[in-house]
């Protein structure tokens, strides 16, 4: 066995063996909860911003990028414990993380390629995940619970699906404590 790297300490300190989820792959990313919280991290001003801002209007802007400054300039106003963004590709996520959020984007897709190339995003938390819930609410009351995290605000956003392809692209402010 190959002496533990310096850098790995800290990860196996918050990851004993003997917790119940230290053994699940999809549930290994939470160590990194444990490390960075989201009130210990900075978000710096980045320059995407002024870029998405100044655009002409002839200039083409994808979705991905009008949503992702929709979330930056809702989390100026609120705090939510997470953004949750269902994701094929991880497009959406990328294109919210330019932003240095201070709150975890938690991506969900169906894919695993699409989870562990998000896992080098900063400050996203790929979860892979086979069917998507019709109700987000409810599933993000229990998710929040699942990972200890406090909160009654979580930020959705979604687009079209292989369940629902005519879907718009949207961006929700889901408030838990209402029922």
């Amino acid at each position: 066995m190959w002496p533990m790297p310096y850098w790995m300490a800290p990860i196996a300190s918050c990851c004993p063996e003997n917790l119940p989820w230290a053994n699940i792959r999809w549930m290994q990313p939470l160590c990194w909860l444990k490390l960075q919280q989201p009130s210990n991290r900075t978000a710096p001003s980045i320059p995407s911003k002024g870029k998405l801002i100044s655009r002409r209007e002839d200039d083409d802007v994808r979705l991905e990028d009008l949503i992702a400054l929709s979330v930056e300039t809702t989390l100026e106003r609120i705090t939510p414990a997470t953004v949750i963004v269902p994701t094929r590709s991880g497009a959406t996520a990328r294109s919210i993380t330019r932003f240095r959020l201070p709150v975890w984007i938690t991506a969900f897709s169906r894919y695993e390629k699409t989870c562990r190339d998000l896992m080098f995003s900063y400050g996203v938390l790929p979860v892979c995940e086979s069917d998507h819930p019709d109700d987000w609410k409810p599933w993000a009351r229990n998710w929040l619970k699942t990972i200890g995290e406090v909160g009654n605000l979580v930020v959705l956003t979604e687009g079209p699906s292989k369940k629902h392809p005519y879907r718009n692209n949207r961006m929700e402010i889901l408030d838990l404590s209402r029922t």
